[in-house]
This record gives structure tokens, C-alpha cells and sequence, in this order.
């Protein structure tokens, strides 16, 4: 994986041919990847906004598609 600064990242990731990124877990220091999406399970709350907007949140579309991300993830 390209971008930081310090080159770090490109130890840790690997792009495969189809543009995956694939976890190569060189440093031991690091946690795995599944430690790290077990630990953001039931850390984020989306809320949907009501029609007349004295609540904030999302739109009905937006939350659609936070959920597909999810279930498309194999997050839920």
C-alpha cells in the first residue's frame, strides 16, 4: 500500500493483481486485521434523521448503503 510517509505501510500490505490489499503481517507489534474489526464491533451507531430535521443523522439512502457496506464486508 502506497502513501505514508514513512514507508511503513508498504512492509505491511501486499496489492494483489486484482487490487485487493492482503494483510502481511511482517511486525509482530501489530495487531491482525480481525483483532481490529472485533474491536470496532458495536463501536459506531448510525442514526436516522427525522423529517423535519430537529434530529441529525442520516437519510434513509445513506443508512441503505452504510448497510450494504456492511453486509457486503462481512461486517453484519
Amino acid at each position: 500500500m502506497r502513501g505514508s510517509q514513512d514507508g511503513k505501510a508498504d512492509l505491511h500490505l501486499r496489492v494483489e493483481q486484482d487490487g485487493r490489499a492482503v494483510w502481511r503481517g511482517t511486525d509482530p507489534e501489530l495487531p491482525h486485521p480481525a483483532e481490529v474489526l472485533e474491536s470496532l464491533d458495536g463501536r459506531f451507531r448510525y442514526l436516522e434523521m427525522n423529517e423535519d430535521g430537529s434530529r441529525p443523522g442520516l437519510r434513509t439512502a445513506q443508512l441503505g448503503a452504510v448497510h450494504a457496506l456492511g453486509v457486503l464486508g462481512g461486517g453484519g
